[in-house]
């Protein structure tokens, strides 16, 4: 547990201790976060959306968060990971499968703390989804402390600079900021 919070405020240190992990050990706590991390999103997406989900009945409920658990360990455990390495490997990085694996699961921490706070306020605020600009900038800040955690983790295990780390993520930062302009567009 100390591990989710150092993550936070002392990255190269607490990947530095990671580092020293059995690799059973380190795959385990990663699968154990993209699962926590997809059912606190689908959970998000259900109370978001609870007008839609309410209509539809408590089976597509769980289905709607089991699917959302299913999609983050694909991606998290497969997708992200190798892709990242394929790129990091082209780039003369030293990584291997697991680094890569953990460094995507423990960018995920200031999400998992961000659905922790915001979820309780579903039922408590009155209405959350009014307040878009406070959410806005609240989403920001957990996101650039989430790629701060990613970059700070392909440094550390490729051996690479700030840019070349930049560099690595870079088809996802497109791929993220593409769909966000989208969305921007589009409302």
């Amino acid at each position: 547990m100390s591990t989710a919070f150092s993550i936070l405020y002392n990255t190269p240190k607490t990947f530095k201790k990671l580092d020293n992990k059995f690799t059973d050990e380190l795959s385990g706590y990663s699968d154990l976060l993209f699962m926590i991390y997809g059912f606190l999103i689908g959970l998000d997406s259900v109370f978001k959306d609870y007008p839609y989900f309410n209509k539809a009945g408590l089976g597509i409920l769980l289905f709607a968060i089991l699917l959302s658990v299913g999609v983050s360990v694909i991606l998290g455990r497969y997708i992200l990971p190798y892709i990242t390495l394929f790129i990091g490997k082209l780039l003369k990085g030293s990584a291997e499968y697991i680094d890569i694996k953990t460094v995507f699961a423990y960018c995920l921490i200031p999400t998992l703390i961000k659905l922790c706070i915001l979820i309780p306020l579903y039922f408590f605020a009155e209405n959350i989804q009014a307040h878009t600009d406070f959410l806005n900038i609240f989403n920001l800040a957990f996101y650039f402390l989430s790629i701060k955690i990613l970059i700070q983790g392909l440094k550390y295990f490729n051996d690479f600079s700030f840019f070349k780390a930049l560099l690595n993520i870079s088809p996802f930062l497109i791929i993220w900021i593409s769909l966000n302009l989208l969305i921007l567009l589009g409302n």
